[in-house]
């Protein structure tokens, strides 16, 4: 009599190959799994396999962070994805062993229909879309560092209106140590944005790429509505749910004006640490990131590798150092002059042959 506990599972952003070796496995590996494990449609399943190295796999693995979604990163460089457990390619039936049974001993948590009904949550836990489910590991920027400390600690309660009145960058807004509280961003001629620096995540009737306005001027006090969380919840119901790490990628992008950072060396080596997601909206941008995965170049070396502008390419490199996954290098130094050695070196005069 099988009494083993049954969890489900779904493959995310993988090639079918890769999908079906995995459900293979699954069968060929039942004897090293301490509980069943069935493959089900992404919306149900309580695990999600996501491979992280291809495009529209990074975005789901993005999408799935902000949503609290338990993931198991497959992917070739398992030490960029520290944080979630991790299946290194190619994958064998010991390792998927050993993951499965690793994360489902922490299962035993209530199913997600009766999460699902859970009542609306003060401001001080999960945000509404969250409710009831574990919260979320947020998504690991520089600006994350700044608030690191507080984890785990209880939150103050929410202000009762914006941090000031006065007008902010969209980056002191993305800050949970500035703005506790759910936004709404509201100016003539720009979307409406939603934020919730708490759960990390931002929400817009609109791509990525159209919210640049925001990020290249400042929000005044009379631009930002803080909302309850019923509201919040209201006006964000049919809204996708976005990384807020999304958001400080674009704010780099956008206010470079195609210059690098002032703490970045205009003749240094960069490389991506690993693969940056790339939006459709910016279409060079995949080919800046593959130059970039090769080697370390230059600004002016990467342009011409991958035809971009330089202008481009700075703004690039600026989200993405602001995101954690670009890497610069010194350039090698020259042999000084006056270290040069051997007959020619000294500037001895050639003897001439008579």
């Amino acid at each position: 009599m099988d009494i083993k506990k049954v969890h489900t599972l779904c493959v995310v952003g993988a090639a079918d190959g890769l999908a079906q070796h995995i459900h293979g496995l699954l069968e060929a590996e039942s004897g090293r799994l301490e509980a069943r494990w069935q493959p089900t449609a992404q919306a149900d399943a309580d695990v999600l396999v996501i491979d992280p190295d291809s495009v529209y796999g990074h975005m789901d693995w993005l999408r799935a962070q902000a949503q609290g979604r338990r993931v198991i990163a497959c992917t070739h460089s398992p030490e960029a994805h520290a944080e979630d457990p991790c299946l290194r390619k190619p994958v064998s039936g010991a390792d998927l062993a050993r993951v499965l049974n690793l994360v489902g001993a922490g299962l035993g948590r209530p199913s997600r229909d009766s999460r699902t009904a859970a009542p609306p949550q003060r401001a001080t836990e999960a945000s509404p879309l969250q409710a009831g489910s574990p919260a979320p590991a947020p998504v690991r920027s520089p600006l994350d560092a700044q608030t690191a400390g507080a984890a785990g600690k209880p939150s103050p309660p929410p202000p009762t209106a914006p941090p000031a009145a006065a007008d902010r960058g969209l980056l002191d807004l993305l800050d949970p140590a500035v703005a506790r509280g759910k936004l709404r961003l509201r100016a003539t001629g720009l979307p409406e944005l939603y934020l919730d620096p708490t759960a990390q995540a931002w929400h817009a009737d609109a791509g990525l790429k159209s919210l640049s306005a925001w990020c290249r001027r400042s929000v005044a006090a009379s631009e930002i509505e803080e909302l309850s969380d019923d509201a919040f919840a209201s006006a964000v119901a049919t809204l996708p749910a976005h990384p807020l790490a999304r958001l400080v990628w674009l704010v780099h992008l956008a206010r470079g004006g195609g210059t690098l950072d002032p703490r970045l060396d205009p003749q240094g080596l960069y490389r991506l640490t690993r693969w940056a997601q790339t939006e459709r909206e910016f279409p060079r941008h995949f080919r800046i990131a593959t130059v970039m995965l090769k080697q370390a170049a230059t600004v002016e070396d990467i342009a011409a590798q991958s035809g971009a502008a330089a202008g481009e390419v700075a703004d690039f490199i600026n989200a993405c150092h602001a995101t954690g996954s670009v890497e610069q290098e010194q350039p090698a130094r020259p042999p000084e002059e006056g270290r040069r050695g051997g007959f020619f070196g000294r500037g001895r005069k050639i003897p001439e042959v008579s």
